[in-house]
């Protein structure tokens, strides 16, 4: 915990590709032997969302993780259920969202966590 700067008041983390694949840089102190953090965000209001990239060499899987509902904000984005259509965030992001639907809160910061990502430039294809 000590090595991700836990209990400081830090809004990210991002390591740089170097020595990516250190051991050091693995989670085995919580059982993720293969998991290497690269990169997480604390931020969290009605819109941004903590969460955090990994990569998991053994399988060669890159994992995004979000947080779940912990603060106020949290409760109040859990309270905004209602439907909304997926068509154009299809159109956005290459996929048939016509008749299909999203609880509101969490498409809310499934497009911030996804331009979050399109803005810093943390994964590339």
């Amino acid at each position: 915990v000590d090595d991700f700067m836990a209990g400081q008041d830090y809004t990210h983390y991002k390591r740089d590709s170097e020595g990516l694949f250190r051991d050091y840089f693995r989670l085995t102190s919580i059982g993720c032997q293969n998991a290497i953090l690269l990169y997480a965000s604390f931020l969290n209001s009605i819109v941004t969302t903590p969460y955090a990239i990994l990569v998991d060499d053994e399988v060669e899987k890159i994992i995004i993780t979000v947080r779940g509902t912990l603060s106020i904000d949290d409760m109040v984005v859990d309270m905004q259920y209602n439907p909304v259509s997926l068509k154009k965030t299809g159109e956005i992001c290459g996929f048939e969202g016509e008749g299909h639907f999203c609880h509101s809160g969490f498409l809310t910061r499934a497009k911030w966590l996804y331009n979050d990502i399109k803005r810093s430039h943390l994964l590339r294809t």
